[in-house]
């Protein structure tokens, strides 16, 4: 085993294994991508290309900081260092994976079977014996009533997770194991359902199905939804009732009664997940959508004093905003219009073009990215900047 090689498998332990604290401290997302990058720094800094990254994004930083002294001026430092840890290991995974690629130290994708089936074989255990059981390894936010959390802090981000790990096997598909990734991907639906049991990520699990029967669409359209349709009925009623007591039966039975208002009321977590995204919109929009800064308690406040007060002092204290696009939003104001644009470009310009099937994939991968930001990740959660580095991989071996 080389050097590289035993490099590039530490880096992917880190990246899929985010949240495994060995009962270091009670943070979410875990510093090890940075600690990572001041050992192997020359690696990060071994061509042009990637210093121009690291460049860049210190770049963005100072603007999006300076503007925020102009609301706020002081320096609260723990703030301020989760900020830009934040957005260093979004650069430091994208660099390093691209590095691979670039390289081609090793064939990663059996250790992400690897690591799917631990995450997988946690959560059974948890549903067996207890669901703190591994609360020495990752700070664990759950209850008997909800689902299990595996690796990651909660049930929803479980479910997220599984769902970051099907979009990477959906870039990986023509070059791996097939029948391999059809079976993990099944599982995967199989474990956000009926052992994350997360309400959020089974709506986005149905949403990314619809994605995929719009973009491939064919003549027999509406005999297609129609099966569909009524399969989905069955299998809700079937779900709500095989889960019944749970959160997300709850939630399915309020959306199939068409109670939507009562739903947003009653549910705590989708509250949580709307205030995340309306609270920093809102916010920017009457700050004239400049740069918020790290010291979102300090420099949004005074903008909008009622979604402060419910958003922050009821759901998440110390101005964590649990959105991508809300913290994004909030953080950047009208650079992220610019950001935003320009990853758009960068997915729909160099792939849609190129070849008809994997142009379809890509706008799949897309979209799921898209709606999936506002859910309860932000730019710190490295699937999705090993994900990004990972989809030139379609274009450059089409070409070869």
């Amino acid at each position: 085993m080389n050097l590289q090689f035993s490099k590039y498998l530490i880096f992917l332990f880190i990246v899929f294994f985010p949240f495994v604290s060995f009962g270091t401290n009670d943070l979410d997302t875990q510093p090890w991508i940075i600690i990572f990058a001041i050992i192997f720094f020359k690696d990060i800094i071994s061509k042009k290309i990637y210093i121009n990254i690291l460049i860049y994004t210190a770049l963005i930083l100072l603007v999006i900081q300076l503007f925020g002294l102009f609301t706020y001026f002081g320096v609260a430092w723990f703030y301020l260092i989760r900020g830009i840890s934040a957005y260093f290991i979004f650069a430091i995974v994208y660099i390093f994976q691209k590095k691979n690629l670039t390289n081609n130290f090793i064939r990663y994708e059996n250790y992400i079977f690897i690591f799917n089936y631990i995450y997988l074989g946690v959560a059974v255990l948890q549903t067996v014996i207890s669901p703190f059981l591994f609360n020495y390894l990752v700070n664990v936010r759950t209850s008997e009533s909800r689902g299990v959390t595996s690796l990651t802090p909660e049930p929803t981000m479980f479910g997220i997770f599984l769902i970051f790990v099907c979009l990477i096997y959906s870039i990986l598909y023509n070059e791996s194991n097939k029948s391999k990734i059809k079976k993990l991907v099944i599982l995967n639906i199989i474990f956000i359902v009926f052992f994350a049991k997360s309400a959020t990520a089974s709506l986005y699990l149905l949403l990314a199905g619809i994605f995929w029967f719009i973009i491939n669409i064919k003549a027999i359209v509406f005999f297609s939804l129609s099966l569909f349709s009524a399969f989905f009925y069955f299998f809700s009623n079937f779900l709500t009732s095989f889960l019944e007591g749970s959160r997300i039966s709850y939630i399915f039975n309020l959306l199939f009664t068409g109670e939507i208002l009562s739903l947003v009321s009653k549910d705590k977590s989708i509250q949580d997940r709307l205030l995340a995204n309306l609270f920093p919109f809102k916010a920017s929009f009457n700050n004239y959508f400049l740069p918020g800064g790290f010291y979102l308690e300090k420099t949004l406040s005074p903008i909008d004093l009622n979604l402060y007060d419910v958003y922050f002092n009821k759901f998440h204290t110390g101005s964590i905003i649990m959105s991508l696009w809300g913290s994004l939003i909030a953080e950047q104001g009208f650079i992220f219009i610019f950001i935003f644009i320009f990853f758009s470009l960068y997915l729909l310009k160099n792939f849609l073009l190129i070849d008809k099937i994997i142009g379809k994939r890509v706008f799949f991968i897309y979209l799921n990215i898209v709606f999936l930001g506002f859910t309860s990740f932000t730019i710190s959660f490295p699937l999705l900047a090993f994900m990004l580095a990972t989809l030139p991989i379609l274009k450059i071996r089409l070409l070869k």
